[in-house]
């Protein structure tokens, strides 16, 4: 509060060995969140704040918005594996929080755009294009997301709907600079874990598709549908429809 107060800049930098609650961060004016970075986290640090680096880190877990929202740690000498497929990320599932899997903020701003098609590909490979394009006025870096939806013939109670299949880190992007990314995906990111033939399963049916900066912003999102055998076409994105227009579609 006493930034507030003084009306000057509070940056908090955190070495945290992983997910921690952060009551303040509404009081704050940016949280840099370094988990232990080693010998040279002092001159990270001050390359970060000052300028001389660009922060591109993305979250490899979620800040829950309260200690009670974690997972608890068991103190039993047999625990049982309640969240089973949903652990990490997912445990949080259609549960609001401070900082989602995959978050993280940069000193410039990236769009992006679907890709041009790039022709058929192989039965065993999809593929999806991207335009990242830095519009801000720093050089930076964006990892791009590719989050999948499978089936609603896949979808059970233990099987998470939605999973992480790719990313890719762009290259430093000056103002203005675009690079076209294609993120693919395989076979084995299309198929689930089959317990009566103790193998995976190759889902067919229409998978959705969200490229995005964290596993709750998508930016783009499609569809494309698996077929056994079949080549596979690119799949083409477009815009993600706006929360308040699906809320208003679904109020209709």
């Amino acid at each position: 509060r006493l930034g507030q107060e003084l009306k000057v800049p509070v940056v908090v930098v955190a070495l945290a060995p992983g997910a921690v609650v952060m009551p303040w961060s509404s009081l704050a004016t940016g949280v840099l969140l370094m988990f232990p970075s080693g010998q040279v986290t002092g001159t990270a640090a001050a390359d970060l704040l000052f300028g001389a680096a660009m922060p591109s880190g993305k979250l490899p877990l979620t800040i829950p918005m309260k200690e009670a929202d974690a997972l608890r740690p068991c103190m039993q000498r047999d625990c049982p594996y309640q969240e089973k497929l949903f652990s990490g990320w997912l445990l949080y599932t259609g549960r609001d929080v401070l900082y989602p899997f995959g978050y993280g903020l940069s000193y410039t701003t990236f769009e992006y755009k679907s890709g041009k098609a790039l022709g058929d590909a192989s039965s065993s490979v999809q593929r999806v294009p991207v335009t990242v394009k830095n519009v801000g006025q720093k050089p930076g870096r964006e990892v791009v997301q590719l989050y999948i939806r499978y089936p609603t013939t896949a979808a059970t109670e233990e099987e998470p709907s939605t999973q992480l299949r790719s990313f890719h880190r762009t290259r430093e992007l000056q103002p203005g600079e675009a690079e076209d990314v294609v993120l693919e995906l395989s076979l084995r990111d299309m198929s689930i874990w089959d317990t009566t033939k103790s193998d995976w399963t190759v889902v067919p049916g229409i998978f959705s598709v969200g490229v995005g900066s964290s596993s709750r912003e998508m930016r783009l999102c499609g569809t494309f549908m698996v077929q056994i055998h079949k080549k596979n076409h690119d799949v083409l994105l477009e815009e993600c429809p706006r929360l308040d227009t699906l809320l208003a579609a679904r109020a209709a």
